[in-house]
């Protein structure tokens, strides 16, 4: 009796032992069956990553398909339409940065892993000329079949047969800038004691023949991006410091780390180092985008501050350097109100006229060459009628060279170009010289507080990263 009370003991412990087991492999089953990394959750996964790889594979084959058509390119515009077949794109400004999400599946997938390495083609100079809103989404590059370039964002192509000898852009409201290609950044930029300093150049030579010459960097000569140290008449002179703080508006707050105590040496200070950071910025733009653009014409004013950068407008004279400098700031308009984000404006630099002319030297026309050191027919001289609108034809010949008007004559042209301690630099010549005396290379010094009828000034712009 005993023994078999035992027995049934033992078999009712082992049957409760062995429901316990079951249970554990149904959980540890069930785990990885339905699991975050279980069999049917992977199958999932794998399918998704299936079906994932199959619309990447397709939309390959489709770009592969079109650069086969156009013999190995496509464009952005065509990598757009085809991507769009399958979703939408997110709007970042560079395409490859976007991000496509499917319509069915509503997959997200970056379109650099969709292209790899590739980097759309460039659309044709042409096409930007004749496509409406054509860099209405974002900075765009284009090609002349030689050259490429970049139109900015909310800029339209309105002229040019090739880069090489000049294409022009305008903002929402008229305003005109010609693009300046600078095909290697150590033609404008040089390192000085471990600082990013402007490439300066002086020019000789006649007709075919003109040749350029790097000035050597000084600390008191010829130099940018730099301050005016002088008290008598440099930044440094109460005036300037009046000018600083009122016009230009430097901040009055001293910068951390700074030993400045004085308000007018933290006006100083921080006026140093506004110019080395536009300056940076704008050396940082052309080495990535290799160029920047010259305003067409020289700036006019349309009152309140305003320029303009249009044709057949009066030059804006009898204004100091800081107020232009200033005004320079505002320049690209969407409409009458909206600024246009893409690109900066400031008041021409001095490596930046420099690399114009530069530009002009590598022109196949040795008219044009010959220009740089002779403007005689290029611009308004007091042999030829003197001053005059901006942008107005002489005789048969316009007044342009690579699409730019009055670099030569008409007013000379403030710059960010200091020398010596008290003076900014001034160049392309005015309507009381000739084109042989001030031709487009012409500098000349100026204190920032002259205001006179022969001085005026040009804009560029540079585009932002």
């Amino acid at each position: 009796m005993n023994k078999t009370k035992l027995e049934k003991g033992i078999t009712l412990i082992a049957l409760v032992i062995t429901i316990i087991v079951l249970l554990i492999l149904a959980g540890i089953s069930i785990s990885m069956l339905t699991g975050e990394n279980g069999i049917l959750n992977r199958a999932v996964i794998a399918r998704e990553k299936t079906r994932r790889g199959e619309i990447i594979e397709n939309l390959r084959l489709k770009i592969y398909e079109k650069q086969s058509e156009n013999k190995g390119k496509i464009t952005e515009k065509e990598l757009k339409e085809i991507l769009e077949e399958e979703g939408t794109l997110s709007d970042e400004k560079n395409i490859l940065d976007r991000t496509l999400t499917t319509e069915k599946e509503n997959y997200k997938i970056k379109v650099s892993e969709i292209c790899n390495n590739l980097s759309p083609s460039p659309a044709t100079l042409e096409e930007a000329k004749t496509t409406k809103d054509f860099a209405k989404d974002g900075n765009k590059q284009i090609t002349d079949g030689k050259d490429t370039m970049w139109v900015p964002q909310d800029f339209t192509v309105v002229e040019g047969e090739s880069i090489e000898t000049g294409v022009v852009i305008e903002d929402g409201v008229g305003n005109q800038f010609v693009w300046v290609p600078v095909p290697n950044i150590n033609e404008m930029f040089t390192d000085y004691e471990g600082k990013n300093v402007g490439k300066l150049y002086t020019f000789s030579g006649e007709g075919a023949n003109v040749t350029s010459k790097e000035i050597p960097y000084e600390t008191e000569g010829y130099r940018e991006p730099d301050i005016l140290t002088s008290t008598s008449d440099g930044d440094k002179r109460t005036g300037g410091i009046d000018q600083l703080k009122n016009i230009v508006k430097v901040s009055t707050t001293p910068k951390e780390g700074s030993s400045a105590k004085e308000e007018n040496d933290i006006i100083i200070e921080n006026w140093e180092d506004e110019l080395k950071d536009n300056f940076n910025k704008m050396r940082e733009s052309v080495e990535k985008y290799k160029g920047f653009y010259i305003g067409r014409y020289e700036t006019s004013d349309l009152g309140g501050g305003h320029l303009k950068v249009q044709k057949e407008q009066v030059a804006s004279t009898h204004t100091q350097w800081y107020t232009m400098y200033k005004n320079s700031e505002n320049i690209a308009y969407k409409n009458e109100t909206e600024k246009i984000t893409s690109v900066t404006s400031s008041m021409i630099w001095g490596c930046q006229w420099d690399a114009t002319l530069n530009w002009f030297l590598r022109s196949e026309d040795e008219k044009i060459k010959g220009y740089v050191t002779d403007s005689t027919g290029k611009g308004w001289y007091k042999g030829n009628g003197g001053k005059k609108y901006t942008g107005t034809p002489i005789g048969n010949d316009e007044n342009q060279v690579n699409k730019i008007w009055d670099m030569a004559g008409n007013v000379e042209e403030f710059t960010l170009e200091a020398n010596d301690t008290y003076y900014r630099v001034v160049r392309g010549g005015d309507f009381y010289g000739s084109g042989s005396s001030r031709p487009v290379n012409y500098r000349e010094n100026a204190y920032t507080y002259s205001s006179n009828d022969y001085i005026g000034s040009r804009s560029a712009l540079y585009i932002n990263k």
